[in-house]
């Protein structure tokens, strides 16, 4: 097409203040139909085009004998706001993603005969960018491993408030969120506090101690494996798609998830086996692998308290070690 043609074809273009005055049309005259839209001095051409737009975006309904029915204004107009957030936060990941594509385009990127793509990433920023795109085109799962790393604790950041969102697919149903998180995490102030929120958010969050390296899987289709725990420059790490390699990836993260230990549940003072909710945090970083020191840490008590508490337990359960508490903890179930 040549380009002098451009101007003419922008000319005709529809714009959102044609729509918008449609749509206050059939809101200010319900049950219409397009002629009595038309009617109140709106273009015939801007009705036709106008309408089909509309009902995409669940604004209007259609009848059979072609009448103009309009939801509730402010519960349609909230889930079309929330489709355009959703759009935008993958637009925003796309840039990124889009970004590498065009270097790999330059560059190339390495395909294998099972038909794994992987592409070598070499900054911390390269790592992020990554893994937002791969997140943000999430329909079913994220799972992760997360390795005591500078990514981690930088993603842990107690002042993010990405901590508090819940994810949804492009149908609006919740995520499968499942993370195993390196018990030396904890020895940063306030990770506790900041797995708890992610947990209300909808995470599946446990721990277990000494992870090798990070890696988050989504849909099993798209995998980024961080290795800032051994060079904190990222360099080394890697985004993969396609391929069973992502499979075998997948199946990782959860046997570390399930070899984890649970955050525990807020139950409150006296429940079935008369224990406060401090008593089974305590539980379960000690199951978990944590020190005296680090338990004291991230539940904001002295180390003595957390040792008086630990003597306090071993004779709850009978038991004549600290490890002992745990496997009894775990033995009933009390996390």
């Amino acid at each position: 097409m040549p380009l002098q043609q451009l101007p003419e074809l922008l000319g005709d273009a529809m714009t959102e203040g044609d729509v918008t005055s449609v749509y206050l049309a059939a809101v200010t005259h319900p049950s219409s139909t397009p002629g009595e839209i038309i009617a109140t001095g709106v273009s015939p051409d801007v009705v036709t085009r106008a309408l089909p737009v509309l009902r995409s975006r669940g604004l209007i309904e259609i009848t059979e004998n072609g009448t103009i029915e309009v939801p509730p204004p402010e519960a349609a107009l909230n889930a079309y706001a929330a489709e355009i957030e959703r759009q935008a936060r993958r637009t925003r990941a796309s840039a990124s993603s889009m970004a590498m594509l065009h270097r790999r385009a330059r560059e190339g990127a390495e395909v294998d005969a099972a038909g794994l793509r992987a592409e070598a990433l070499s900054s911390v920023a390269e790592i992020k960018s990554a893994t937002s795109a791969i997140v943000a085109d999430a329909e079913h799962s994220i799972i992760a491993a997360r390795a005591d790393s500078p990514r981690t604790r930088a993603m842990l950041d107690p002042t993010s408030s990405e901590h508090d969102q819940s994810l949804v697919d492009s149908t609006g149903k919740p995520l499968l969120r499942q993370s195993v998180y390196d018990v030396a995490l904890l020895d940063s102030e306030g990770v506790l506090p900041v797995l708890r929120r992610r947990v209300a958010a909808g995470e599946k969050a446990r721990t277990l101690w000494a992870l090798p390296f990070s890696v988050i899987v989504v849909d099993e289709r798209a995998a980024v494996i961080e290795v800032t725990n051994i060079d904190p420059s990222g360099s080394g790490s890697v985004a993969l798609t396609g391929g069973p390699m992502i499979a075998a990836l997948a199946l990782l993260v959860r046997r570390y998830f399930g070899a984890g230990v649970p955050l525990p549940e807020g139950r409150g003072v006296g429940d079935d086996h008369g224990l406060s909710e401090r008593d089974r945090l305590i539980l379960a970083l000690l199951a978990g692998g944590a020190s005296d020191a680090t338990v004291a840490r991230q539940l904001d008590l002295s180390t003595r308290t957390v040792e008086r508490r630990v003597r306090h337990l071993m004779a709850v359960f009978g038991a004549s070690s600290r490890l002992q508490v745990g496997v009894e903890a775990a033995r009933r179930h009390l996390v």
